[in-house]
């Protein structure tokens, strides 16, 4: 899965050349059931592993301008699924997140498969009510540690 995107905003007020993300590979861990993934899923997927891939793709070195536009190209399994609202709301998390424009352009793509390890499944049969996603920040680092005094009810 790759996508294409270009950045505004690191050096100038222009956009940089368009560039294409490394090859993102997602594996899954454990069983899924009779279903497996729903196209949407994957598709879901393939948009945060995009996200992940061009935000490692910044440069990191210090002095650059923060990002203020980002503009994507990424090819789905069912594009039309992204309505103008579903990516105004996407743009508005990314935004929120990291204070810049995310403006998506979808198209048609064919089917990925996701490869999933049973062998890695947990074997935790805790029920579980709350999951927490932390991004390994300093205030995560907090939450973490409040949510760990809770592991009876908490996975993180």
């Amino acid at each position: 899965m790759s996508a294409r995107w270009r950045v505004r905003g690191l050096t100038d007020r222009e956009f940089t050349d368009w560039r294409l993300t490394s090859e993102v590979v997602v594996h899954l861990s454990g069983p899924l059931g009779d279903m497996d993934l729903s196209p949407a899923a994957r598709d879901l997927l393939r948009v945060g592993a995009a996200v992940h891939a061009i935000e490692r793709g910044l440069p990191a070195a210090p002095g650059t301008n923060r990002p203020v536009e980002f503009q994507v190209q990424l090819k789905l399994e069912d594009p039309d699924r992204w309505s103008n609202t579903a990516l105004a709301a996407l743009g508005s998390l990314l935004a929120f997140q990291g204070d810049a424009e995310w403006r998506w352009t979808m198209s048609r793509g064919p089917r990925v498969a996701f490869p999933v390890d049973i062998s890695r499944a947990s074997r935790d049969t805790r029920e579980i009510d709350r999951v927490t996603l932390f991004s390994a920040g300093l205030d995560s680092t907090s939450g973490i540690a409040i949510s760990r005094r809770r592991r009876d009810r908490c996975w993180n």
